[in-house]
């Protein structure tokens, strides 16, 4: 979470690590033109996932569902769209 202030040079080097990790394991998943807009679907989604589940909203009593089959669906439907299109 960005707290505000001048980003921490570390978290900036480790971020970037993880972002061309991230992009990688991606790429062999989805067609490499659609690499980019999978990442960031699936990026956005899970932080919107967590912060939903933080605040106790996904969860058989309330959405019919947990975070896990959220994710789940989440990334079977950007495999199968990526590698359509």
């Amino acid at each position: 979470m960005h707290t505000g202030g001048r980003p921490d040079r570390s978290r900036l080097r480790a971020a970037g690590r993880f972002q061309g990790e991230f992009l990688a394991v991606v790429a062999d998943v989805v067609a490499e033109r659609n690499t980019r807009l999978c990442s960031a679907l699936l990026l956005t989604r899970a932080h919107g996932i967590a912060d939903m589940e933080l605040s106790g909203h996904p969860g058989p009593d309330s959405l019919g569902t947990t975070p896990e089959e959220i994710v789940d669906t989440l990334v079977r439907m950007v495999t199968d769209a990526g590698a359509a299109t």
